[in-house]
């Protein structure tokens, strides 16, 4: 009798041991394997607005985006054998960014054949115009008629948590009628140095057509300091200059 009874106090003491030993298994691998939500878990949770975007993560949502406007197109000559293309693009996206985005220029002669093809790649940020120009551009004995402009790649927008301000002052347009020059100054409004600004001119005639392009970096901007820039051409505007506008952008500091 002893031993029976024994025997089942024995096996409630193993039951028990092999109960707390399973809810201790079950509690170490549902730790082992428990992931905390992240912006790559490809799953809707903390607060997005879709699945891995919006919200906290860096990725915005279709939703969010509104897509670029192209106002126009065009080659601009610089030299007899010398041109450059650019195009004028309205981003109405105050917050997003895009850190590569990939872009290509087709040049057509009267007849519509393509006269030459460029491809490359800039980065968007903060809205505005997003001005993309790609120069020396050599064409012998052809001359531009139409130039299209196209994205060949999706944008992959992030959000821009941080907006940097660069004003342009004291612009002056000396020499118009010879060789052409714009001078001005650049002023960082932030608290820290700006590096890799770049800045792009177009020149308007009285059609407000583009006249004249150019583009100019500055490696560095110190804190609430100043750059002077120039922009200068070797020929005269194909029509005399009416006005001008000066598009600074700056890519994403690092911390």
């Amino acid at each position: 009798m002893y031993s029976a009874w024994a025997t089942k106090q024995r096996s409630k003491i193993l039951f028990g041991l092999a109960s707390i030993g399973f809810v201790i298994l079950a509690a170490y691998i549902t730790i082992g394997m428990y992931r905390p939500p992240s912006c790559f878990d490809k799953k809707l949770n903390q607060d997005e607005i879709a699945v891995d975007c919006g919200g906290t993560c860096s990725l915005m949502c279709a939703s969010q985006i509104k897509p670029l406007n192209t106002v126009w197109a065009r080659s601009i000559q610089v030299s007899p054998t010398l041109w450059s293309a650019v195009a004028y693009v309205e981003n109405p996206n105050t917050t997003g960014k895009v850190n590569e985005a990939r872009y290509r220029f087709t040049v057509y002669n009267r007849n519509n054949e393509i006269i030459v093809e460029r491809e490359n790649s800039i980065f968007i940020t903060q809205g505005g115009i997003v001005p993309v120009f790609e120069g020396r551009i050599e064409l012998l004995n052809q001359v531009p008629y139409r130039t299209e402009f196209e994205w060949i790649e999706p944008l992959v927008w992030t959000q821009m948590r941080s907006l940097y301000t660069v004003a342009v002052e004291e612009q002056e347009l000396s020499n118009s009628a010879t060789q052409p020059e714009i001078t001005a100054v650049l002023v960082n409004k932030e608290p820290f140095p700006l590096v890799d600004v770049e800045v792009v001119a177009i020149v308007f005639d009285v059609n407000n057509n583009a006249v004249g392009v150019s583009k100019t970096f500055v490696d560095r901007i110190s804190a609430r300091g100043k750059r002077n820039i120039t922009f200068s051409w070797t020929s005269p505007f194909t029509a005399p200059a009416e006005r001008w506008q000066l598009i600074v952008r700056v890519p994403t500091q690092d911390s």
